[in-house]
C-alpha cells in the first residue's frame, strides 16, 4: 500500500502503478470502467471516486477533488470490478494543514503556529 501526504481540502493528483494478476509485471493498459476506484473518508462508507484513473503509460494517475480531500485519513481502493486483469491496489492519504486533518500543522508554512503545535500535541 502506498501512503501519501497531501493538504486537507485541496484538489490533488495521485500517481500509482498497477500489477498484472501474476504480480510480476506492471499492468500498462488498464482502463477504469467507471466503478473501479472507490474512496473511504475517515473510516466512513465507501463511494465511487468522482474521477476515473487515467493511463499515464507505465503508471496511472487519479485526480481527487477538493471535497474528496476533506478528511483526516482517506483510503482509495483500485479494484478491477469486471474481468480482474490487475491486482487490487490500496492508496492511503494522510492530510495536513487543517484542524480536521490528521496533521494540523500546515506544512506549506515555514513556522508552525501555536494553535497548530497545541492541536498536534493534544492528538498525541
Amino acid at each position: 500500500m502506498q501512503t501519501y501526504l497531501r493538504k486537507y481540502g485541496v484538489q490533488t493528483t495521485l500517481h500509482f502503478t498497477l500489477f498484472e494478476v501474476d504480480g510480476v509485471d506492471f499492468r500498462v493498459d488498464a482502463v477504469d470502467a467507471g466503478t473501479d476506484c472507490s474512496i473511504m473518508k475517515d473510516e466512513g462508507a465507501e463511494a465511487t471516486c468522482t474521477n476515473d484513473f487515467a493511463d499515464e503509460g507505465t503508471g496511472y494517475s487519479l485526480v481527487l477533488t477538493a471535497t474528496e480531500m476533506q478528511a483526516a485519513e482517506i483510503m482509495i481502493y483500485v479494484v478491477d470490478t469486471a474481468a480482474k486483469v490487475w491486482l487490487d491496489e490500496a492508496l492511503k492519504i494522510e492530510t495536513y494543514g487543517n484542524a480536521s486533518a490528521m496533521h494540523a500543522q500546515d506544512l506549506d508554512t515555514t513556522v508552525p503556529t501555536v494553535a497548530e503545535i497545541q492541536a498536534e500535541m493534544e492528538e498525541n
